[in-house]
């Protein structure tokens, strides 16, 4: 800032500011501008004898001269305590990192708060997930290898056709509900279970009612396991008084919506229609309409009709309504969408409304990847 304040400066002019207060050579670094596509990174580990070894090897599908990845790391111990933190820097195609004294083998914690956007390629063991889901320090981590888990399992099923539901995952992602101390919006993230569009990533060949069928199976058990948990954070969560954009409001109503999606699923589902009467912010309101359309429950359509009455001549607003509707999960939007194509609200040479209704329709899988969804 002392160098450049109130000029017009470039790329180069931040790094080498950069380069002069470290010390550091970024040359190479730079390349990270000018290169498309992210590098992979595949990490191998070993133990033996108190001496454990990390070996990183790094590709790109274009570029032949290596990057230069700094990734934070965590060897978390069967205590679930950090034995050792720090950062690889890894700068050629392929090095080894060496930990010498160990008393036990660490499960890795690598690329902690995503210090480096990279594809990483790292195979865990079911018990080695299960630890990191437990007692990562690094809540980035502890999602990711979670919802990797659960991607993988569903996959799978999906792949298999299973005809029950995956108990460990379930028990693993709803133990969130009653670890203390736990951030509410990590918690509101890690327990949500992975979309259709995750495994719809996943599959070489692609069948949306089965992945329709898995998915519905597995909310529907999480729902059953953690019903009383699960109404216990939603009756903690609902906040008193006027509505406040803080980070302790907005985790609590994260976490409190996450929990209605699946109360929704149980008797408790008048929850739902209570909570969209009631609300007094678009956050709590808008979550309730999804979950009322997206299970079809009885109160849908009037709900439905008092937003767009509430919300008519504000034209942000009611792009959302559009999209609820277009992403409705419970059953065939074509025709919907169809109808709403001509309402006197939507217009054509309107992007927004374009995107509202459109947009969301195309990010409906399972009614727009069929012929009459390409056709339309």
């Amino acid at each position: 800032f002392k160098r450049h304040d109130g000029q017009a400066v470039t790329i180069d002019d931040f790094v080498k500011a950069i380069e002069d207060a470290s010390g550091q050579d970024l040359t190479d670094f730079k390349r990270w501008y000018s290169t498309p596509g992210r590098p992979t990174v595949k990490v191998k580990t070993s133990f033996e004898e108190g001496v454990y070894i990390v070996t990183l090897k790094q590709t790109h599908k274009t570029a032949k001269k290596p990057f230069v990845i700094p990734l934070q790391y965590g060897l978390v111990g069967k205590n679930g305590k950090d034995i050792k933190t720090g950062t690889f820097i890894l700068s050629k195609k392929e090095q080894s990192f060496t930990f010498k004294g160990l008393k036990e083998k660490p499960v890795l914690s690598i690329n902690r708060f995503f210090t480096s956007p990279i594809t990483l390629d790292i195979k865990y063991s079911k018990e080695e997930r299960l630890h990191l889901m437990k007692y990562d320090s690094d809540l980035f981590n502890r999602y990711e290898v979670g919802h990797q888990y659960a991607k993988d399992v569903l996959a799978d099923m999906v792949e298999k056709g299973a005809q029950k539901p995956n108990m460990p995952v379930i028990k693993a992602l709803g133990s969130y509900l009653t670890q203390k101390g736990l951030d509410k919006a990590f918690v509101a993230r890690a327990i949500a279970l992975p979309t259709e569009e995750d495994l719809y990533d996943k599959a070489d060949t692609v069948n949306m009612h089965k992945i329709k069928v898995v998915r519905k199976m597995m909310r529907e058990a999480f729902a059953k396991t953690f019903k009383k948990e699960l109404l216990k954070v939603y009756k903690d969560n609902v906040l008193k008084g006027p509505y406040t954009p803080d980070n302790a409001s907005f985790a609590a109503r994260a976490i409190k919506n996450v929990a209605l999606s699946y109360l929704a699923l149980t008797e408790h589902a008048n929850l739902v229609y209570e909570q969209y009467q009631t609300a007094n912010n678009l956050t709590d309101r808008l979550a309730a309409l999804n979950i009322l359309v997206n299970n079809n429950l009885p109160e849908a359509e009037a709900a439905l009709a008092a937003f767009y009455q509430m919300y008519q001549e504000d034209d942000l607003v009611l792009n959302k309504w559009f999209a609820v509707q277009a992403r409705d999960t419970s059953k065939d939007t074509l025709e919907t969408v169809q109808s709403l194509l001509s309402h006197p609200k939507f217009d054509y040479k309107n992007p927004n409304k374009v995107r509202g209704l459109l947009g969301a329709f195309s990010g409906n899988l399972a009614s727009f990847h069929r012929a009459e969804g390409y056709e339309f």
